[in-house]
């Protein structure tokens, strides 16, 4: 009877989950992901066009804005697509304004998810962003050049340092995997990329530790007609200090994002009154910036959030932050950073790679501190001053003003693969029940054997999957990465459609073997099939169809297992006896 009850339980929830992912095709996100399916093969590259995406068209900023520029100024014929939510499309236009841009006819503004964007998605040469593209539409094709410029140091911890990384961490890594360039400021940020989203023996494109193209205008300065702009539009002509904290990541709601920025109003308020010598600016983080925009009270310190952040650092002469990854940037100005944490509990819910105690200067939780520092301010420059150095020495030592020109050489080039001898396993993790794990099939795997798990989403959505995901996942996490499939089912497509499906999981990661250690067979399962070049399953009548379908043969079989290839290779009999043990 509790059998029958839970079964009913989960077939009412399942009802539920595809009745919601139902009204989710008709979304504008969807219908632009079928568009661009259907056409997926059909134009051929445009040499001559950079497609950019901006924190998922929200802006136009950052490296990828200093990228655009040079461009402009170096390869006439290129034609410049810029992504824009339809939200923000005024913001992207008053930035075009702002760099005296809006007339420029290699300079095209797309809206997001319309079929103008999904053309030039399909059809650019270069693809641009600085975060990740966070719609998972994007599968890049053979010719296409992927540029991810990121968009800063980070002090907070990232990929699978981060408590939920797991989930948090999952469509970064499907971007990163397509990625050719991914542009790196320092060593240090290239060492926890690689660690932290398990880039090592994975990952084929290049990481390009150069210095970061933002950070050009710190090194050389604004030009004098642009730094006029900027002191205008942030209305000041006497010392600026600006007042930078970083989205504290709970912000998940109107009510706490609303509870967020008042912490902010009061800072500024308090610095304004006892520092009248000053002009206190407020640069919010563009997650917050809408809702601060609409509250007056922040009308006379509120940055426009078109101006490039590094714009106006160029013209900040003290910065006062928590942990955000600016202050790395400032470190260019050898200017005073103060810091300023009015989250008590930051550590805990995400956690740093650097102690307070290391950071190039001061750190506290009370404004009446960071008043103080700035009337002694000689006397806190001395003291943080080997601190500061080393810092400066350790983290922005690449920045010589060149790093748009190094990096624009580079990113022109087609990229070369990086080989990889690791044997690269995909396992279909689908719910992590105990087909796996009480079978032993994942212990038993060799841990020189780089792992990855590929899950359906629509499973961690049941109570009784869920519980399964959780109860095992401890278990792969400290060395093996895990992909989503947040695709609907679909038992129509076809080969091609459900190659494109597979690629966009993994972010174009290809495999040498793929485990699916469940008896029964799911369209999760052929979505994930050309994903690898033998496949090691447990017997099925209709998976086997489906592999005939695309090509594959049965080379080998014992018992329960067998093991399929595209292309005849030889088989590892060491490592599949150990994954199969006494089946």
């Amino acid at each position: 009877m509790q059998k029958l009850i839970k079964q009913t339980i989960y077939k009412w929830r399942d009802w539920q989950w595809q009745r919601q992912n139902k009204l989710a095709l008709q979304s504008p996100e969807n219908k632009a992901k079928q568009y661009y399916d259907n056409h997926y093969d059909e134009w051929p590259l445009d040499e001559n066009v950079a497609l950019y995406d901006m924190r998922d068209g929200q802006q136009l900023s950052d490296s990828p804005r200093a990228i655009l520029l040079h461009w402009l100024n170096n390869k006439p014929k290129m034609q410049h697509i810029i992504v824009a939510e339809s939200q923000y499309l005024t913001e992207i236009q008053a930035t075009l304004a702002y760099l005296t841009l809006s007339d420029r006819s290699q300079i095209h503004v797309v809206i997001q998810f319309s079929d103008e964007h999904m053309h030039a998605l399909l059809t650019a040469k270069y693809v641009v962003t600085n975060a990740m593209i966070f719609s998972d539409i994007f599968v890049k094709r053979s010719g296409q050049i992927f540029i991810n410029t990121w968009h800063g140091t980070p002090l907070k911890k990232m990929g699978y340092a981060m408590p939920g990384g797991v989930m948090g961490s999952w469509n970064v890594l499907r971007n990163l995997m397509m990625t050719d360039y991914l542009v790196m400021p320092n060593a240090y940020t290239t060492t926890i990329f690689r660690r932290d989203y398990r880039l090592d023996t994975l990952y084929r494109g290049q990481l390009l530790n150069v210095g970061y193209p933002r950070n050009d205008v710190l090194v050389n300065g604004l030009k004098p007609m642009l730094e006029k702009k900027v002191r205008a539009l942030v209305h000041s002509q006497q010392k600026v200090i600006l007042y930078a904290p970083t989205w504290s990541g709970d912000a998940t709601t109107l009510t706490s994002s609303y509870e967020e920025i008042q912490k902010y109003l009061v800072v500024l308020k308090q610095l304004q009154q006892q520092l009248p010598q000053y002009d206190i600016r407020f640069k919010a983080h563009p997650y917050v910036y809408q809702l601060v925009e609409r509250d007056e009270a922040f009308a006379s310190y509120l940055v426009p959030n078109y101006l490039d952040t590094n714009d106006v650092l160029a013209i900040t002469d003290i910065l006062i932050t928590d942990y955000s990854s600016l202050f790395f940037d400032y470190l260019i100005t050898q200017r005073p950073i103060l810091f300023l944490d009015q989250n008590a509990d930051y550590q805990t819910s995400r956690g740093t790679y650097l102690a307070d105690n290391q950071l190039p200067g001061p750190y506290t939780r009370q404004v009446e501190d960071i008043v103080d520092w700035i009337h002694h301010l000689s006397d806190i420059q001395i003291k943080f001053s080997v601190q500061y150095q080393n810092f400066y020495q350790r983290y922005v030592a690449n920045d010589d003003g060149l790093a748009t020109e190094r990096v624009a050489t580079v990113i022109q080039k087609q990229p070369a693969i990086q080989s990889v001898k690791t044997i690269r396993m995909l396992i279909n993790g689908e719910d992590f029940s105990e087909s796996q794990f009480d079978d032993g099939v994942v212990a038993r795997i060799p841990q020189n054997v780089d792992q990855s798990f590929v899950i359906y989403e629509r499973h961690l959505l049941d109570n009784w999957y869920g519980y399964q995901f959780f109860t095992h996942v401890d278990q792969v996490m400290p060395n093996s990465r895990i992909f989503v499939n947040k695709s609907p089912q679909d038992n129509s497509l076809s080969p091609e459609q459900a190659k494109i499906k597979g690629q966009r999981i993994v972010g174009n990661a290809h495999f040498d073997i793929l485990v699916i250690g469940q008896t029964n067979a799911s369209t999760h399962q052929k979505d994930i099939m050309m994903l690898a070049n033998q496949v090691l399953m447990r017997a099925n009548t209709k998976r086997s169809e489906w592999l005939l379908n695309i090509g594959y043969q049965r080379v080998w079989h014992h018992n329960t297992w067998e093991l399929w290839q595209q292309e005849l290779t030889k088989i590892d009999q060491t490592l599949i006896e150990k994954v199969i043990g006494d089946a």
